[in-house]
């Protein structure tokens, strides 16, 4: 995963990119994703009443990141939401191959 998308590794780490791209089907498919729809993937398609399981959806697989996962409940879905357009920007520096010792991914993660 280092060499197929260091700054996304970076970012997230390898197994939770390598989750991002296989379900995207690609590197190419995932830089083309809006961050809405890169934050929902892998999230839970089965309609769940109440608004905890709801709220669960929304965090797909960036819920098993450790920085979402040891955050206060109140700051996890804002820290979805930075995860998922910082993917978005690393994912694109990554398909272009700019910035291939992962020098963006740890600029955004820190």
């Amino acid at each position: 995963m280092q060499m197929i998308a260091p700054n996304l590794c970076k970012l997230v780490g390898s197994a939770t990119a390598s989750k991002l791209i296989s379900t995207a089907g690609g590197l190419d498919k995932l830089a083309l994703m809006p961050a809405c729809n890169i934050q929902v993937m892998g999230g839970s398609k089965a309609a769940n009443i109440g608004l905890s399981m709801m709220e669960r959806n929304h965090i797909g697989v960036f819920g098993s990141v450790d920085i979402v996962k040891n955050a206060p409940k109140r700051f996890q879905m804002p820290l979805v939401r930075m995860l998922a357009s910082n993917t978005s920007k690393c994912v694109r520096a990554d398909q272009l191959k700019s910035g291939s010792n992962g020098s963006l991914g740890e600029k955004l993660r820190n």
